[in-house]
């Protein structure tokens, strides 16, 4: 199974690299892509144990916990 991110998405990477050079250009475009990749593999694994009658939306809490912020926070 290949997981290939939309043109326009990569186009919105390759814009964000605009200022860097060399090997940081490419260090930003497989950090992007990795993180993309894996939401989506994240997302189909929620959206089956929905299917199967369990809370996916735990999983995704667990893996991609939202930030805290406010005094408490860290």
């Amino acid at each position: 199974m290949t997981i290939t991110p939309p043109r326009e998405l990569v186009q919105q990477w390759a814009s964000l690299s605009n200022e860097m050079e060399g090997n940081e250009v490419w260090m930003q475009m497989a950090t992007c892509a990795a993180q993309w990749g894996a939401d989506q593999e994240l997302e189909a694994c929620c959206a089956l144990m929905d299917e199967w009658g369990l809370d996916g939306s735990d999983l995704m809490e667990c893996r991609r916990p939202k930030p805290r912020t406010g005094v408490h926070a860290g």
